[in-house]
């Protein structure tokens, strides 16, 4: 078993490196709070940690009773967790009595949200709880095939670990207390081990493909970031739009135009130049035909026939063809 803690500002300014004599060998810190700011105390901690060579999880304390707030708390995450030597896991606190009782399945798919998203960015992922969160609150059957789970488990919490309320059986690490005593930090903080080898290495997101500003032409969108290739839009025709943001984590990072609509690179099928941006097409209507389409766009029908090599017959121009005239 390997040695731990789990702080957040309450612990007071912290000397990491008497935590590290003591025999502490990760600690999991608070990294955002309710709001989705950062949690005061996590930069200077996650520095104490690093300097002192001891490995580093964060955790959120989740308040998500929606999908759509789920995505904000893990976008959050990201945004704080960037470049940051995130070993130990970012586990999700399931504890708070406001989203006890939305539902089991809702807050499955609150977790897998928020992993997605975490998951994406490169971080691993696990899920924190007591014992009644574990067995009558959470799909934790369904739950534990995807993450490892991190139970609070205190039996008399008089700051030392009672071996008979150890969750070995079915979780991989044990909060044993929350009266534990370590050299550096003043009064009590929690105590944790964990029965397996849980240390992994930050996998590097690969860097988006697209970027601000540019104009794509795309197959398929989806109304939110996060949102599963269930609910892709499929378009008959492609669609044209400017990058406007990019979701850094999110599945489908690249916002269009401003709007509720999110590319992933999948999804785009080309880059459209600045020079193509320019570009302008007509769409025939019933009863025109080039010399119409010539005088409405103060050009000549042999320059609609250079831009468009496919039109064979200048006489002959079908109802509802796209034809470019600049």
């Amino acid at each position: 078993m390997k040695y731990g803690i789990d702080v957040a500002k309450w612990n007071g300014e912290i000397d990491w490196g008497k935590v590290k004599e003591d025999g502490i060998v990760f600690a999991i810190l608070k990294a955002t709070k309710k709001n989705n700011s950062v949690e005061e105390a996590f930069e200077r901690n996650y520095a104490g940690c690093i300097e002192n060579g001891i490995e580093v999880g964060a955790y959120r304390y989740v308040y998500a009773k929606t999908i759509e707030g789920a995505k904000k708390e893990a976008q959050a995450l990201c945004e704080v967790l960037a470049g940051k030597k995130i070993t130990y896991r970012v586990w999700l606190d399931m504890e708070d009595d406001s989203i006890k009782y939305i539902g089991a399945s809702t807050l499955t798919n609150i977790i897998n949200a928020e992993a997605e998203i975490l998951q994406a960015a490169g971080f691993e992922v696990g899920v924190y709880c007591n014992l009644n969160w574990y067995k009558n609150v959470l799909q934790s059957e369904k739950l534990k095939e995807k993450y490892p789970f991190w139970i609070a488990r205190y039996g008399t919490n008089d700051g030392e670990m009672q071996e008979e309320y150890s969750p070995e059986a079915f979780a991989h690490a044990w909060q044993y207390t929350s009266k534990g005593k370590v050299n550096g930090i003043s009064g009590n903080v929690d105590l944790d081990v964990v029965f397996s080898e849980m240390s992994t290495e930050t996998v590097e997101p690969e860097p988006h493909k697209y970027s601000v500003g540019q104009t794509v032409t795309y197959s398929s969108y989806y109304y939110a970031a996060g949102d599963d290739i269930s609910k892709a839009v499929i378009l008959s025709k492609y669609g044209k739009g400017k990058i406007t943001g990019i979701t850094s984590g999110a599945r489908n990072p690249y916002q269009l135009d401003g709007r509720n609509r999110y590319l992933n690179d999948g999804d785009i099928r080309s880059i459209v130049t600045s020079k193509e941006s320019e570009y302008v097409y007509h769409t025939v209507k019933s009863g025109q035909n080039l010399t119409v389409i010539a005088k409405m766009y103060g050009t000549s029908i042999n320059q609609i026939l250079k831009l468009n090599p496919s039109i064979k017959n200048k006489n002959l121009i079908k109802t509802g063809a796209k034809i470019r005239v600049k």
